[in-house]
């Protein structure tokens, strides 16, 4: 209740309308919230879906304290598939995300509405006893290093290269435009050599990229077009002298690349 009272406030100057003061913005949440899960209760137990293998209730602090306990309930009374397999899924997301600490708030139980305090009562009966804490998983594995990371962002910003090069001869245009989708390449490249990407692994990457654009400018005028001397610095000069749509390309490039680079995980944890 009290996130949700600050949020309105905090909203308060974006709205053309005088808001109501913090306790009748308190009532009001309050009594929706109250209207909304006794209406949930009655009409669950109308139509006997508690009783059923339909609906699961569960606690909050039970989930945190013992997840894999919590979803083995959850699967077993719904009748989803609970083996070997989905437990060590579950397990290995918990352990890849074992990081996250849920942000620990105490209630003030003197002024706890009394309304609450009964709604609670009514939708925890019922449910099993409180959850005892389980043993945290062994910790995920923190990748190969950053060494492997830097070398694959940098084979990953040579081979893109090699590819615009060769599109370039191909078509026989610039095409700075590639510059966005390579920086994806590369920072995937850093993130699969590192195996667990941070800040500096995507600060890497988008170096690469800066420095794969930087070994663009000679080649590209000649490659694409076909201009040699002069020529070759009037091209360069176009392409780079002023602020123009390369250098948005490059920016974008290098933002993709920091941000592929700088994940946490190749793959979704679990999978």
């Amino acid at each position: 209740m009290r996130s949700n009272v600050a949020m309105h406030a905090r909203l308060e100057g974006q709205s053309l309308q005088e808001l109501p003061d913090e306790a009748a913005t308190r009532e009001a949440i309050v009594e929706e919230y109250v209207d909304s899960e006794r209406r949930f209760l009655t009409e669950s137990q109308g139509l006997g879906l508690i009783e059923s293998q339909r609906l699961v209730r569960m606690r909050y602090d039970d989930l945190v304290a013992a997840p894999l306990a919590e979803l083995e309930r959850v699967c077993t009374t719904l009748g989803l598939r609970w083996d070997g397999e989905v437990r060590r899924r579950a397990t290995t997301y918990l352990a890849e995300v074992g990081e996250y600490r849920a942000r620990k708030h105490q209630a003030d139980k003197t002024n706890e509405d009394p309304r609450l305090a009964d709604l609670e009562q009514a939708l925890t009966e019922g449910l099993p006893p409180r959850r005892e804490p389980e043993p945290p998983p062994p910790a995920a594995s923190r990748g190969r290093g950053a060494l492997p990371g830097v070398l694959g962002a940098l084979l990953g910003a040579a081979a893109c290269l090699a590819v615009w090069l060769w599109l370039a001869h191909l078509t026989h245009r610039r095409l700075d435009l590639l510059t966005w989708p390579l920086g994806v390449v590369v920072g995937r490249a850093a993130l699969r050599g590192s195996g667990r990407g941070d800040w500096k692994l995507g600060l890497c990457a988008a170096i690469a990229v800066g420095a794969m654009v930087l070994a663009s400018v000679w080649p590209l005028p000649e490659i694409a077009n076909g201009w040699v001397g002069p020529d070759r610095f009037h091209a360069m000069r176009d392409a780079y002298g002023s602020f123009n749509n390369n250098y948005v390309y490059m920016l974008f490039g290098m933002l993709a690349a920091y941000r592929y680079g700088s994940r946490r995980f190749l793959k979704p944890p679990g999978m």
